[in-house]
């Protein structure tokens, strides 16, 4: 029977095959950053713009009428479904929808509705 060992001490191995580890590095200094420029001063002009496109924008009336459908007859035969406040309604072309929208035409399964003189066109499931 070949020998043990007894001892349990590691055993010594050459140094030869490790390498050296490099110096420590020193942390990097990132310089601070320049100051922020001073901002620009506003134009009263500029302001009173704004007020007067907010003033604009709530006179608008507020979005509660839905396209739900359209029932193209051909001319003057046809309408739209549309939800007004909740109750849907059928609506024949040139009549009033609500709140001075009207309904202008019926094609291509969109309805042309028009406000103050502005057309837009909506397809099923769009607000107005």
């Amino acid at each position: 029977m070949p020998q043990v060992a007894s001892n349990n001490a590691p055993l010594a191995l050459p140094n030869s095959s490790i390498p050296a580890l490099p110096p420590p590095v020193e942390p990097l200094a990132i310089p601070e950053p320049p100051p922020l420029p001073e901002p620009t001063p506003i134009n009263d002009n500029a302001v009173n713009s704004v007020q007067s496109n907010q003033v604009a924008i709530a006179s608008q009336p507020k979005i509660s009428h839905t396209l739900m459908g359209v029932l193209n007859l051909g001319g003057d035969r046809s309408a739209a479904l549309i939800k007004v406040q909740g109750q849907t309604r059928r609506v024949w072309v040139g009549e009033e929808i609500n709140d001075g929208w009207i309904l202008e035409s019926i094609a291509n399964q969109q309805a042309n509705i028009s406000y103050q003189g502005e057309v837009r066109s909506i397809s099923v499931g769009e607000t107005f």
